[in-house]
């Protein structure tokens, strides 16, 4: 069995299908959760920056909070109060695919990153 933070070249949503074909067809590989990981990062910071209508930082700062984006890896969320990011978290046994040159998650369940992500008040974090 694997958890895995969010990701798997095996989703099937539609943007993930295209992250995953365009790296392919680009690079001759699969992605890596690094190179997913990269991606939502910088989509992210787009979005803060296009929401906040500049690139000065504590306005993408705060475009940042509460800010919802659509990644390979699902939705991720950026939580206001401290500023993590909440994402669905994926789990599943290691099978053999013959669409795949690696092993892949069958069956593989998402588990909601609202549900698995603790609580603001048991992190400790106090926002300043």
């Amino acid at each position: 069995m694997v958890l895995l933070p969010g990701w798997f070249l095996a989703n099937d949503s539609p943007v993930n299908k295209h992250f995953v074909e365009a790296y392919k067809a680009r690079y001759g590989v699969y992605p890596s959760y690094n190179a997913q990981n990269a991606y939502a990062a910088v989509y992210a910071l787009k979005a803060a920056i296009e929401k906040a209508g500049t690139t000065e930082k504590m306005a993408v700062i705060k475009a940042l909070e509460g800010l919802t984006v659509e990644v390979p890896a699902g939705k991720i969320y950026i939580r206001p109060g401290d500023h993590q990011a909440v994402l669905n978290v994926t789990w599943g046994k290691t099978a053999a695919d013959p669409n795949y040159p690696i092993r892949i998650l069958k069956p593989m369940v998402i588990f909601k990153g609202e549900e698995v992500t603790p609580p603001v008040e048991a992190t400790g974090c106090k926002m300043q």
